[in-house]
This record gives structure tokens, sequence and C-alpha cells, in this order.
């Protein structure tokens, strides 16, 4: 089962191939699915190797069992099968002038996360295994109630 869309990670090295996330009907993103760049580790199991922007209870590490494949050719999750201790949040910045989102996001890597910018509106935030997100959700809290941005988990 190989990926119809394939490269290699410029940081590792690694082959990475992209899979596919089948997302429910009438999903707030209005996509049906979402490509995420996954390390091929044996047939049909898979590492995933960036932050999902819009898939829940997955996130980057998990490794992952695909079945089949979609109309694109790439392989179909089916289930996670370990979870890497990652913990993905997304943000959604509306109205916000850049040295402020900036800011909000220098903030979020002080605490901890990492960050992917989707548009300039919506980030995905990665959370390595062992950090505390307290802190972080307090802060997300914080310039939510002051209007800067909404958010939240990747998790159910």
């Amino acid at each position: 089962m190989k990926s119809a869309e394939t490269t290699i990670d410029p940081e590792s090295g690694e082959s990475l191939e992209k899979i596919l996330v089948e997302l429910p009907s009438h999903h707030w993103s209005g996509h049906d699915g979402e490509r995420v760049w996954a390390k091929p580790l044996e047939d049909g199991i898979y590492e995933i190797r960036n932050t999902p922007w819009y898939a829940y209870d997955l996130n980057w590490g998990d490794v992952v069992r695909c079945d089949g494949m979609s109309s694109a050719d790439l392989p179909t999750v089916a289930q996670v099968i370990r979870p890497g201790g990652h913990r993905t949040l997304r943000l959604f910045f509306e109205d916000v002038g850049d040295a402020d989102r900036e800011q909000i996001l220098r903030e979020i890597n002080r605490l901890g996360a990492t960050y992917e910018n989707g548009d300039d509106v919506l980030y995905g935030l990665d959370v390595e295994p062992g950090r505390s997100l307290e802190a972080l959700l307090d802060y997300l809290a914080i310039q939510e109630e002051a209007g800067l941005l909404t958010w939240e988990t990747g998790w159910s």
C-alpha cells in the first residue's frame, strides 16, 4: 500500500507519504477528508508526522493502521493503534493585527507548544508528551476573552 503522494522530510531525510483521514459529513471545515504526512513503518502502518488541521483524536506521533486506498490513491486511516503522546489544539484568529498575532504565537512557544500556520486564521498547535497544558490553556482562555482568538482542543 503506497501513497500517490510522497516526499523526503528535509530535516530528517526520512521518506514520508500522505495518508487520508476521513472526516464526518458536515464537518465545520467543509472538507470530507484531511491529508496528513506520515512515516511508513510497515505494510499499512504509519506514524503521523504533522499536526492535523481538522481531524479529532489524531496527533503528531500517533501510529495508525490504514485499510484500503482512497479515490486519490492515498491509504485511508482506519484506527489509531498507538498514541504518540502529543496533543493537538487549534487557534482561529479573526481581525487580529500581525503584531498581536506574532506576540500571541511567541507566548504559545514559550508555554511549550509549537504551531503550524494554516492560512493566517487557522493554526494547529502541538504539545509534546509530558508537557503541562494548564498554563497554555489558561493563556488561550484569556486571549479568547479579550476577543483576539477562539480555540479548541483536538480531542473529544
